[in-house]
């Protein structure tokens, strides 16, 4: 079957062949395609990300180190050089205590989906922005001061080509 419809593709299938150019990019599940892609690629065309360009270098505590504009993530990939840093915006959680991948944000925009609500974060000097989706009891209002985290098996990186 043929879609170009993600939410389509994503729901009713067991396997998805991602195309580019005619040629196939990966092919797996769902799930492995959008939390876990082996392609930028992949990770840019399925169900959207943050993007990020940093700097990976050598590890600390078993992590790769990545410098991006919005501090310094660590990521369990393994990489080295200017990479492409992807975050679902699933898999940023709201926390209360300081720690790895923690960010202190504040909310910019807040958009309601029902049991879900998108909010639009911004870090320090408010030019870049982090979306992240939290269910609704979780999200904070517009102006308010939230801390996050991304947990490291949740910090993708690509190497730029």
């Amino acid at each position: 079957y043929v879609t170009h419809d993600q939410t389509e593709a994503l729901s009713m299938s067991d396997r998805i062949a991602v195309m580019s150019s005619g040629q196939f990019v990966e092919i797996g599940s769902p799930d492995e395609l959008y939390y876990r892609p082996r392609a930028a690629f992949t990770a840019r065309s399925i169900g959207g990300a943050n993007v990020l360009g940093g700097t990976a270098s050598g590890g600390d505590r078993g992590l790769t180190v990545v410098e991006t504009p919005l501090g310094r993530l660590y990521s369990a990939d393994t990489a080295a050089g200017p990479v492409q840093v992807f975050v679902r915006a699933d898999k940023i959680t709201p926390v209360s205590e300081p720690g790895i991948n923690v960010l202190d944000c504040r909310v910019r925009e807040r958009r309601c989906a029902g049991e879900t609500t998108e909010l639009d974060l911004v870090h320090d000097d408010n030019s870049i922005v982090l979306r992240c989706r939290l269910p609704t009891t979780l999200a904070a209002a517009v102006g308010q001061a939230i801390r996050v985290r991304i947990d490291p098996s949740d910090v993708r990186t690509f190497r730029c080509d």
